[in-house]
């Protein structure tokens, strides 16, 4: 192979590609080797990807309770408000 002018020696059987978008591959003997990586890969990649997806729904869920949460908060506050005022008004008329 030609790289910038000088001429490499590639022994293909130690040559190893890694591209997480293509998965691995193996030009030489380890083939079984290789693919034993690649389902080890795709096998570790489904499980985080599950738990990434279990994680998005229930934090999904606690931000939905949150802003119930909130929504409920500003309402007793809104009536504790509109108590103080009606107090405050009764008493000044007395």
């Amino acid at each position: 192979m030609n790289r910038g002018g000088r001429f490499v020696d590639l022994d293909l059987e130690e040559i190893h590609v890694s591209d997480p978008s293509i998965g691995l591959f193996d030009l030489g003997s380890q083939s079984s080797e290789a693919q034993r990586k690649i389902l080890l890969e795709r096998e570790h990649r489904t499980k985080l990807q599950k738990e990434v997806n279990e994680f998005k729904e229930l934090n999904g869920k606690l931000l939905r309770s949150n802003r119930q949460s909130r929504s409920e908060l500003n309402e007793l506050r809104n009536a504790n408000v509109q108590g103080v005022i009606s107090n405050t008004k009764k008493d000044h008329y007395k």
